[in-house]
């Protein structure tokens, strides 16, 4: 999650839907995400990682620019892994999204 929050990945999500997506980031989306799924699924088979969640919009969330100190950039997200940690004490409303969803708002379906 640190990686792909340093690269700045989802920061392109606030035009979601608004821009062409072209087959590279096709491409690019399909082999983050396959990498990111293996990786999700063994923390959740090791009961490390609360299976309630969508991650993919945490990491969108925090890979936008935060103003001021640059330290706050790396201080969010170490808080939200803290509290990622399975199975999760409390109760999260509604269903969790999927990728079919999170990748909905662009307009058509990433490999």
């Amino acid at each position: 999650m640190r990686a792909r929050v340093g690269f700045g990945s989802g920061s392109l999500a606030p035009v979601a839907g608004t821009i062409e997506v072209t087959g590279e980031m096709r491409q690019i989306s399909g082999r983050a995400g396959t990498v990111s799924g293996t990786l999700i699924g063994r923390a959740h088979e090791a009961g490390a990682l609360r299976a309630d969640l969508y991650i993919a919009l945490l990491i969108e969330r925090f890979a936008r620019p935060v103003a001021g100190d640059t330290h706050l950039r790396d201080r969010l997200p170490a808080i939200a892994l803290d509290g990622l940690r399975g199975p999760g004490a409390t109760p999260l409303p509604g269903p969790p999204p999927d990728r079919e969803w999170y990748e909905s708002r662009w307009g058509e379906r990433l490999p």
